[in-house]
């Protein structure tokens, strides 16, 4: 395809090695908490214990994890060489996508750009965690939401890839129904001729939501951060601590909670509507630190070029947005974000920013879109001819 140049592939995979280089030399392998968790119930999985019931949204991350362990025992490097190798594969496919959906290999190569210079996000690669596998295969699926047909060979990568990703991590529910959104957008013209089948469609597919809305919320309670006051995950286990900081709690005493053994759903949409105003006041901290990647306890300098970095990257997704006209994959991008912020709103925002992850795949592609505008307005009015 004329939109994909050779000599940008060759520089995003030198650009990807120094990054890399960079993080191990900087960071070595991380090791957090959730990662000797992983490792443990990868051991056990591969003596023959199966994993417990409430990480069956993990399944895809600790299977591949123990054929390591398996294959390779106590050699965890082998399985951040599979990341990496995951993740190279990952900024190659954004680069394809932005140049297909722009036609101009320029947006694609500052989409894989964004992407391998955003450190906040890109540093999970070298940890034994969850989200640079998922973050690899979504950057995968919009690979292939870009060169989309109605073809079955195209809803057959759909499905495998939306199933990997769904059984990665839990958040994988957000980017299924991103799929759902991007699949009735691209057959809206169908929809409009045959209006009963839709509704039917659309009626199973709100019932299998609920489903798997409800099997998560067996396992993970949302009202219970909200009951100890927690902005930022699990903060009360600090609140005596150095690490504690304002703003990481805010604690309420006249809340009303619907009673333990109600159904998870229920529970919380009646905490929702009984503390309207509570909800929104900590709901909208959580995601303004989500979207800022700012935190009470980093220093003012980090925040600032938190601040100004996410500022810049927001402006070119936006014009990026603008220009691409690709309704389909417009639907998937702002689905997964909205659902995105009202899961962070409704829990709580993690430490690390890694919450971020299921949204910056699809935004970096649309900011390297505007990304490439704006150099070609810069050349035009620096060089007119």
């Amino acid at each position: 395809m004329r939109s994909i140049d050779r000599r940008y592939i060759l520089i995003l995979l030198v650009i990807w090695l120094a990054v890399h280089c960079f993080l191990f030399q900087h960071y070595g392998i991380r090791t957090f908490y959730d990662s000797t968790e992983y490792v443990k119930e990868a051991d056990q999985f591969v003596t023959g214990q199966w994993p417990d019931a409430n990480r069956i949204f993990y399944s895809v991350f600790i299977g591949t994890l123990s054929l390591f362990r398996w294959v390779f025992p106590n050699q965890i490097i082998c399985y951040i060489i599979f990341q990496l190798l995951l993740s190279c594969l990952g900024v190659l496919s954004l680069y394809m996508a932005g140049a297909r959906i722009f036609n101009n290999p320029y947006a694609g190569f500052f989409s894989a750009l964004i992407f391998l210079l955003w450190l906040d996000n890109i540093h999970w690669n070298i940890a034994v965690m969850s989200e640079s596998m998922m973050c690899s295969f979504i950057c995968f699926l919009i690979l292939v939401l870009s060169y989309f047909r109605n073809t079955t060979s195209g809803y057959f990568k759909l499905f495998v890839l939306t199933t990997l990703i769904l059984f990665t991590r839990p958040t994988g529910i957000i980017v299924f129904v991103g799929v759902i959104s991007f699949l009735l957008t691209y057959h809206r013209n169908f929809i409009r001729l045959h209006v009963k089948l839709t509704m039917v469609v659309i009626s199973i597919l709100v019932l299998l939501g609920y489903v798997a809305i409800n099997s998560m919320s067996t396992h993970w309670d949302f009202t219970d951060q909200y009951k100890k006051g927690n902005i930022v995950t699990y903060a009360d286990i600090v609140q005596d601590s150095t690490f504690h900081r304002e703003k990481l709690m805010i604690i309420e005493t006249d809340i009303e909670f619907a009673h333990s053994d109600r159904n998870p759903v229920y529970k919380m949409l009646y905490f929702v509507f009984h503390n309207p105003l509570y909800f929104l006041k900590t709901a909208g901290l959580k995601i303004l630190y989500l979207l800022s990647f700012t935190r009470p306890y980093y220093s003012s300098l980090h925040n600032i070029v938190s601040l100004c970095w996410v500022a810049c990257v927001y402006v070119l997704f936006f014009v990026g947005f603008k220009i691409s006209r690709r309704a389909p994959l417009h639907a998937f991008v702002l689905t997964v974000i909205v659902l995105n912020c009202i899961l962070i709103g409704i829990f709580t925002v993690d430490w690390d920013n890694r919450f971020y992850i299921p949204m910056e795949p699809g935004i970096v592609l649309l900011a390297g879109g505007g990304a490439s505008a704006v150099w070609r307005r810069f050349k035009t009015v620096f060089n007119p001819k």
